[in-house]
């Protein structure tokens, strides 16, 4: 037991620091895992199978296919362009309207899918604004948490919370859809002073510890054009 517990905290921290390549590492770690279990008889691989709720992806399966159809409508090609235009200017109002543009969807929607669709404005947004992209993107994140987490169908530890407890419809409401409710306004004024007073590398002053020294670059050297060599009108006459 003690190998598979040192195996599965070596995947673990694997997918922690190689995010890039999270996937492999977890299905190798995995295949690893149960094939030691299966030698050793150490658990049965079929009994572990058996036991794994379905019915959490059978309901991933219909979030997803739920943001597939959103994204076929154009529904968020349209936020996308609605919030460049009416944005311009209006740098806390544009912010303000895509986080709980993102809580709302991620109300009904998986965040995941959710973040991974609205990167794309984040970073759309940010060149607008001149501003870091870093503070949108965390704050994006933070937004889809909070609505994946507001009601029963929304998130994965949502969807088990209601599958194996007796929380209700009534209880997501008034216990958490609620509150998220109430962050999400806390998010907004979060990002507005994480944007404007901690991170904006752009607008930062230029001192002597973030001076950027650019070398000068001396110019090219002027063009001369060539020009055919002149012959005397006398090289060409035929000897006398």
């Amino acid at each position: 037991m003690s190998i598979i517990i040192i195996a599965v905290l070596i995947t673990y921290c694997m997918m922690i620091f190689i995010t890039k390549y999270r996937l492999p590492i977890a299905v190798l770690g995995l295949s690893a895992i149960l094939i030691y279990g299966s030698v050793s008889g150490s658990f049965n691989a079929d009994s572990i199978l058996k036991e794994f709720p379905v019915e959490i992806i059978i309901l991933i399966f219909v979030l997803s296919l739920f943001t597939k159809t959103f994204e076929n409508l154009g529904v968020f090609d349209y936020i996308k362009k609605w919030l460049i235009e009416t944005s311009r200017g209006k740098k806390v109002l544009a912010l303000s309207i895509l986080m709980f543009t993102i809580y709302f969807l991620s109300l009904f929607m998986n965040n995941l899918t959710v973040i991974l669709l609205f990167a794309f404005i984040c970073i759309e947004l940010a060149i607008h604004f001149k501003t870091s992209i870093l503070p949108v993107l965390v704050s994006a994140i933070i937004a889809s948490n909070i609505g994946g987490a507001a009601l029963p169908w929304a998130d994965t530890p949502a969807v088990i919370l209601t599958l194996y407890t007796d929380f209700t419809l009534f209880d997501f409401l008034t216990k958490l859809f609620l509150p998220c409710f109430f962050y999400i306004f806390l998010l907004i004024l979060y990002t507005y002073f994480f944007t404007k007073k901690i991170y904006n590398p752009i607008h930062q002053p230029i001192t002597r510890h973030n001076k950027i020294v650019v070398k000068s670059i001396p110019p090219p050297a002027p063009h001369i054009k060539k020009h055919p060599p002149l012959h005397h009108k006398d090289e060409h006459l035929p000897p006398s």
